[in-house]
């Protein structure tokens, strides 16, 4: 992998359609006797329409996929966002360089790789009105959740490719941010319980 698309590809061809797949296996169709194309919920790449503010023209801050849950505009529930290895290693995610110690405040202002991400992340949870979500670079990945209307909760990061965990946590995040945007509210405290939501670091 030698540029960004290709990246983008790697995920989709690993992650993307086999959790498409797997989604199909749990819920019916919503759109009928649709075709696979229609199969509801689905992932898809982001676009304008599924945007909180309609026509934004700001790609930058799209993420790379949603997950839709019908074909209606902001029916989303959660989102995948891809970067690359090579400019993003999350490295220092988990340092006091980005949150404080003990309480894990973010401090909104500093400059930074870390900062930037997590700033872009929050923004595409509420510009696409989802909560629960994924970050990969190609090689490694975390999944993340919107705990609460000011608190964004980060899991390990762990391996791509070397994690056979990985596609499994995947496919719970996708049941998990359905089921809640079904109103199923106590996932939430069941799966990210409030007293393990603090920084470890």
């Amino acid at each position: 992998m030698t540029c960004e698309p290709s990246v983008q590809d790697e995920v989709h061809a690993q992650i993307i359609e086999p959790l498409n797949m797997l989604l199909e296996t749990r819920y019916e169709p919503n759109v009928g006797r649709a075709p696979q194309t229609l199969f509801y919920p689905q992932w898809g790449q982001s676009c304008p329409k599924a945007h909180r503010t309609p026509g934004s023209k700001r790609n930058a801050g799209f993420p790379d996929f949603l997950l839709y849950m019908g074909p209606q505009p902001k029916q989303n529930s959660a989102i995948i966002e891809v970067k690359t290895w090579w400019t993003y290693d999350f490295a220092d995610i988990f340092s006091s360089v980005v949150a404080l110690r003990g309480t894990g405040a973010f401090n909104w202002t500093r400059q930074g790789e870390s900062h930037a991400l997590l700033r872009q992340l929050w923004g595409q949870l509420y510009f696409f009105e989802a909560i629960w979500g994924a970050c990969t670079n190609g090689r490694k990945i975390f999944i993340f959740v919107k705990t609460d209307k000011n608190e964004l909760t980060l899991s390990e990061i762990h391996n791509l490719h070397d994690n056979p965990l990985v596609h499994k946590a995947l496919l719970g995040m996708c049941f998990a941010s359905i089921d809640q945007r079904q109103g199923l509210p106590y996932i939430m405290d069941s799966l990210c319980p409030p007293q393990r939501r603090e920084s470890g670091w």
